[in-house]
């Protein structure tokens, strides 16, 4: 049986997205019907599946994460407007009987989605997908957080 799963992880901070607005839209044509709205866990993962079952259908859905909402209640300080906001990905689900993990990786300058693996039993969020830190990175003092080294 398919379903359809999240999570965020900061990547600003190196740590789940905890507490973060997430809307799920099914979308028609024009229409966006919305379906559910929930709020990451301490683990930055929703609590059970967006969707499953009889619910999990193909078609085009959108998910909405408040994630310039999440930078300010840590204190972030970002200009005005934000430069990531509302983080709006659109995606297809061909394929009901499959798993859909749809994570979101997100600073306050960047994000990045991918079509993610179901979770292995005993692994936090960051050591399942260790592909996140394999970015060579260099300390950068004036920032107190680690700067991707370019490759070119």
């Amino acid at each position: 049986m398919g379903k359809l799963t999240t999570h965020v992880l900061d990547t600003a901070h190196g740590h789940p997205g905890a507490n973060i607005q997430v809307e799920l839209f099914a979308l028609t044509g024009d229409t966006r019907r919305a379906i559910k709205t929930i709020h990451t866990n301490d683990d930055g993962r929703a609590d059970t599946p967006l969707l499953e079952g009889a619910e999990f259908e193909t078609g085009e859905y959108e998910l909405v994460f408040h994630a310039g909402d999440y930078f300010a209640k840590l204190g972030v300080k970002v200009s005005e407007p934000r430069f990531v906001d509302r983080v709006v990905l659109r995606f297809g689900i061909a394929d009901s009987a499959s798993h859909y993990h749809v994570p979101l990786l997100v600073s306050p300058w960047a994000y990045s989605t991918y079509r993610g693996a179901e979770r292995q039993p005993g692994t936090s969020a960051l050591a399942q997908d260790q592909h996140i830190a394999s970015v060579p990175c260099r300390p950068d003092p004036a920032l107190r957080r680690l700067t991707p080294v370019p490759s070119w």
